[in-house]
């Protein structure tokens, strides 16, 4: 009973530890809502531009040749499915796409170490491995990860880069998505920005705001030194804040899935520990009977 009420502490101090972490996440990656919208705007009128053999490398469309599967996890665990929903989702699409260690036409790169963990096991070669630190990805940690990306796909070694990763619906709901980041085009990025507000409660107010954006009219810009290094420019931030935004949704699900995981250890707990004390108090209230049935029996036999 009291290593039960020790867990049911513990686990609901963490339940508020990581509800706190999960707000925090989400008001980080709003805050980069205002510079999103604004460099998409402009991306939208410089894509305009009909493609010649100037435009960036980013975003140039080719045959899917040779893809890149980013896995997003976290490091740690005692977060409920989220690690294993992610992973369960990947499985699906290696067993429906023909993926297989052998097969030389999958790039992956791991985020997390349960990740890193799963495609080893599975018997498949890590291109690159990266391990969060902290509680929060920080734009410097995701900085790293966009480059090996941008450059596979500069360099012609993939055609297209996957993200299976956790999106953030609600305090309640996350659900695994499977996004497809390279080649950039705007109105992918429009969705991820727009998706990053949540559908209800805290922040979903937001939803309305800029919700016209796209139906603008293109605006004319003079544009220096050139269009297209301002268009590659801008692709190339553009894909640093795609892949920083789908962090920082899987950070806010990492800790919205703990916070769910560790309120129903809490409730178990509590149960466990209405179980054993209902047990408890039946098994001395027999004792006591059996000893008062003792005593009577000794007076009358005293008596006697």
């Amino acid at each position: 009973m009291k290593g039960a009420q020790n867990i049911s502490q513990i686990t609901k101090a963490m339940e508020l530890v990581a509800a706190t972490k999960m707000r925090r996440s989400q008001e980080i990656a709003l805050r980069s809502r205002p510079y999103a919208y604004a460099a998409l705007d402009l991306l939208r009128t410089l894509a305009t531009l009909e493609e010649t053999d100037k435009t960036p490398p980013l975003l140039q469309k080719r045959l899917p040749a040779r893809t890149a599967v980013v896995l997003v996890t976290s490091d740690k665990g005692l977060a409920g499915s989220f690690n294993s929903s992610v992973l369960r989702r990947f499985d699906q699409f290696a067993k429906k796409e023909g993926v297989t260690p052998q097969n030389q036409n999958y790039l992956f790169v791991a985020v997390g170490k349960k990740a890193h963990a799963h495609l080893e096991k599975q018997g498949f070669a890590v291109l690159e491995s990266f391990v969060r630190a902290g509680d929060y990805t920080t734009p410097d940690q995701v900085s790293p990860i966009a480059s090996v990306l941008e450059r596979q796909y500069v360099a012609g070694a993939i055609d297209r880069a996957i993200v299976f990763s956790t999106h953030f619906r609600t305090a309640l709901t996350q659900e695994v998505i499977e996004r497809e980041i390279l080649p950039i085009e705007p109105a992918a990025l429009t969705d991820l920005i727009n998706e990053i507000v949540p559908e209800t409660g805290r922040f979903s107010e937001l939803r309305i705001e800029n919700s016209e954006l796209s139906k603008e009219a293109p605006k004319s810009f003079l544009i220096e030194p050139t269009p297209e290094r301002v268009l590659g420019a801008i692709a190339s931030h553009l894909l640093h804040m795609q892949v920083y935004h789908l962090f920082m949704e899987a950070n806010a699900s990492e800790h919205a899935a703990r916070r769910m995981a560790m309120k129903n250890a809490s409730e178990n707990a509590t149960e466990l520990v209405q179980t054993l004390t209902i047990t408890y108090n039946k098994l001395r209230q027999a004792a006591i009977t059996k000893e008062i049935t003792e005593i009577v029996a000794g007076a009358e036999a005293l008596k006697n």
